[in-house]
């Protein structure tokens, strides 16, 4: 009798790599094939580092099988789904599309959370110096150069891939 590992679904953010570890008793060797594939009929591998497959650079939902079978004249076979899915975005909002401000004048950007679900929400703030508050999500920009350029704002949350928003900012010294 073949016993298989349990079915299993990996998440990913498009660019990161996904290892999937193939688990199966009373098999003798094993193959891996992809969802639309030719199964394969006889394993290709009896090396226990071939029970790893290693995707490097995911970008798109697809399913994996892995595939064990007997040492049978004609082998009998199990197979082990696993679905590779990616996770959802984490969405926010600024409280402005572009920002515009004389020099020294204080200013500030506000992220808000889309997802209430996502508690451990953090922004990262980047393309002109100011101060950010992690526990109000407030920028206040530093406005003491006049100049302009893009602030690119960056959300995080576990479960979630990181999404970005650029926002035109010009300082003028009027």
């Amino acid at each position: 009798n073949i016993i298989m590992g349990n079915d299993s679904t990996a998440y990913y953010c498009p660019g990161e790599n996904v290892s999937l570890v193939g688990y199966g008793q009373n098999i003798v060797s094993w193959s891996w094939y992809l969802k639309g594939d030719v199964p394969p009929t006889v394993g290709t591998s009896s090396l226990p580092a071939d029970k790893t497959l290693n995707l490097p650079s995911v970008v798109s939902d697809t399913t994996w099988y892995f595939r064990g079978f007997t040492a049978d004249a004609i082998p009998y076979f199990a197979d082990q789904e696993f679905k590779i899915r990616k996770r959802p975005d984490y969405t926010f909002t600024l409280d402005k599309t572009s920002v515009g401000a004389c020099q020294n004048e204080v200013t500030t950007i506000t992220a808000t959370k889309s997802i209430a679900a996502a508690p451990d929400a953090t922004y990262t703030w980047t393309g002109l110096a100011g101060t950010p508050n992690v526990l109000t999500n407030i920028f206040t920009l530093n406005t003491t150069t006049a100049g302009s350029g893009t602030i690119n704002v960056e959300a995080q949350a576990t479960g979630y891939c990181n999404t970005n928003i650029n926002i035109p900012y010009t300082i003028s010294n009027l």
